[in-house]
């Protein structure tokens, strides 16, 4: 079904609460897997409700245009139903981290999405970076990869861009991702739950080497330190390289913070509520209980 803007779906802030004003229980969970599990078993009681609401009024399967592009949304995943609810309440999803992308993305740059997910973000990089730039997009999950391949068909499948069902780190091989129980849009190599499937791994300078990239994009559920440590040396070879990284006290450490601040000059907190704003972060305590996305670069402006 195709919903048009304006409509107003059933709202799950609740959830994003839970997320952002306990970080007590977040900061267990995410290192003991039983506290992890029931902390998602609660966050999935609390999405039922507007689960159901949502399928009730517009089904499974919703289709919806966002500025220009073409969005499919399976509602029966909790991940598609918060975006589809940020996208339709007219705030948009992660603003404050998409109003930075779009500043920028231009045409000519190289862009790399790891953990793409269903493709918000590679659909935003496809269209913005035109046919002279070019996107790279990783997902290791098969369920979310099938449908980011979905996504980009509906946007006429462009040239400009290419997706791997593989994912990024800083070994090669093969190595398990666990699935949430409760929460399916959450894959992570850091255990979770009982359920898991074994995947690929490629280092992103053994498959991005030889690739001109002006910004990368990193949503690893807790593997942002391997993905960047498969990075090689690619990130002094490009000083003028913007990163975009997921922080969050479920999985993120002092190891990250360790790699980020040797590697980065320049490291702000982006307010996702305030797009025109981000925060300096100077010290890893400013950010002890901050969930959410991180630009870190070396320019000079």
């Amino acid at each position: 079904m195709e919903v048009a803007p304006g409509h107003r779906p059933p709202r799950v802030g609740f959830n994003a609460w839970l997320e952002r004003m306990m970080p007590a229980l977040a900061y267990y969970s995410a290192r003991f897997p039983p506290a992890r599990e029931a902390h998602e078993a609660i966050l999935a009681l609390f999405s039922q409700r507007a689960q159901r609401e949502a399928i009730r009024r517009w089904g499974e399967r919703v289709s919806l245009k966002h500025e220009g592009i073409d969005f499919a949304f399976d509602l029966r995943n909790s991940q598609d139903l918060r975006m589809f609810c940020d996208l339709v309440e007219g705030g948009g999803y992660e603003p404050g981290t998409s109003h930075l992308l779009r500043r920028e993305l231009h045409d000519g740059v190289g862009f790399v999405d790891v953990g793409a997910n269903i493709g918000y973000f590679t659909l935003l990089a496809m269209s913005l970076v035109g046919p002279a730039g070019h996107v790279w997009a990783f997902e290791p999950n098969p369920d979310a990869f099938v449908r980011l391949r979905e996504n980009v068909a509906l946007n006429g499948g462009r040239s400009n861009v290419e997706l791997f069902p593989f994912a990024l780190g800083a070994v090669a091989g093969r190595r398990p991702l666990f699935l949430s129980r409760y929460l399916n849009s959450r894959s992570s190599f850091t255990q979770q739950g009982k359920s898991s499937i074994e995947v690929r791994v490629e280092r992103a300078d053994s498959v991005l080497g030889d690739c001109h990239i002006d910004c990368v994009k990193v949503d690893a559920e807790g593997a942002e330190l391997l993905v960047l440590e498969g990075f090689g040396n690619m990130l002094e070879q490009r000083p003028d390289l913007r990163l975009f990284v997921e922080w969050t006290w479920r999985y993120s450490s002092s190891r990250l913070w360790g790699f980020l601040n040797s590697h980065f000059r320049r490291i702000a907190a982006i307010r996702e509520s305030s797009p025109e704003q981000s925060i300096r972060v100077r010290d890893e305590s400013e950010i002890r209980h901050f969930a959410g996305n991180l630009v870190c670069d070396n320019r000079t402006d």
